[in-house]
């Protein structure tokens, strides 16, 4: 007969079984690399700032008991934000702007993982696919595409933890097409042109409410006239 105080195991809560993820080796030669480690700060910051309360970007003792993770899992959108917003740093000497962006996460990401975001511009590769058509990224070269990705392991990891190979952990392409001027010549061009809508915004409200104050001085005098005998 089983004990009263140990619950059975109909009763008992189970985690959900942890998918297993292939790991996949990231390209090499990379143009640019940033390495940083997320934070629970971070990631309560872009959950607050995206309205996403899902409990396991915010809550480590809820990921653990019902999805069988390590810790905290970093959102989707917000390593696809550091992909775009390195690459737009590195886009600023090619007088590029980013046009459209293909991504897919292989691999999940956990508060304090060390990840590297990294890319490399495209060149022209011969080849084809197994069922004959072309690569997407065959007609992005000539400094039209670039490849990112953000890779994982490698190095040092916290808690003395025996280090990993790296391993791909999101993967994107990029088209980017060109402006003639460089993107810190748009943005002041744009502070520019806001601030003189600005401008021109409260001009016209002054000589609205001024307007507005000839019309009430006009209002007056017909008032005073109508109820004047002259």
């Amino acid at each position: 007969m089983p004990d009263k105080d140990e619950p059975s195991s109909s009763s008992s809560t189970k985690a959900k079984d942890a998918p297993r993820h292939r790991s996949l080796p990231p390209p090499s030669n990379p143009e640019f690399t940033h390495t940083l480690t997320p934070t629970p700060h971070l990631l309560t910051r872009y959950s607050a700032l995206t309205y996403n309360a899902h409990a396991i970007h915010l809550d480590p003792l809820y990921t653990m008991i019902e999805y069988n993770q390590p810790g905290l899992l970093v959102h989707g959108p917000l390593l696809l934000t550091l992909m775009l917003t390195c690459l737009h740093h590195e886009l600023e000497g090619y007088e590029r702007i980013i046009k459209e962006i293909n991504y897919r996460c292989l691999s999940p990401v956990f508060v304090g993982e060390r990840i590297r975001v990294c890319g490399k511009r495209l060149t022209a590769r011969s080849g084809k696919k197994e069922d004959g058509k072309g690569d997407e990224r065959d007609d992005l070269e000539g400094g039209d595409g670039w490849e990112v990705w953000i890779e994982k392991g490698g190095g040092e990891q916290q808690g003395g933890e025996q280090p990993r190979p790296p391993a791909l952990a999101v993967r994107g392409t990029v088209r980017t097409v060109h402006v003639g001027i460089s993107t810190a010549q748009i943005i002041d061009d744009c502070v520019t042109f806001h601030a003189a809508q600005n401008r021109r915004t409260k001009t016209d409200e002054t000589e609205a409410d001024k307007m507005g104050d000839v019309a009430h001085d006009v209002d007056g005098i017909d008032e005073w006239l109508s109820t004047s005998r002259i």
